[in-house]
């Protein structure tokens, strides 16, 4: 059993768990951060997930792993364009 097959069920956990809850937040609480802790937005966290998405999705097997940001945080800060990085990142990683 290969590494990606090892993480699939727990990764299809996380990231529907992820993706259900961008569906089901109001767009004003994707900038929430909770005070006294060192955390990002909601929203940096999503797209981040989605950025260790493809990176892992395309590294997977190779013996020097590239860094990239496929969806930049900064010209992802709606809803649609969220949960549309977040599948593309999940059908990225579950592609290999």
């Amino acid at each position: 059993m290969g590494v990606r097959e090892a993480v699939q069920p727990a990764f299809n956990l996380i990231w529907g768990t992820v993706q259900k809850n961008v569906e089901a937040m109001p767009d004003e609480g994707f900038e929430f951060k909770p005070q006294g802790l060192e955390t990002r937005a909601f929203r940096e966290i999503a797209v981040h997930m989605a950025n260790v998405c493809m990176t892992f999705g395309e590294n997977v097997g190779r013996s020097a792993w590239e860094r990239f940001i496929a969806f930049p945080p900064d010209k992802h800060t709606q809803k649609a364009p969220i949960l549309a990085a977040l599948r593309q990142g999940g059908a990225g990683f579950l592609a290999g």
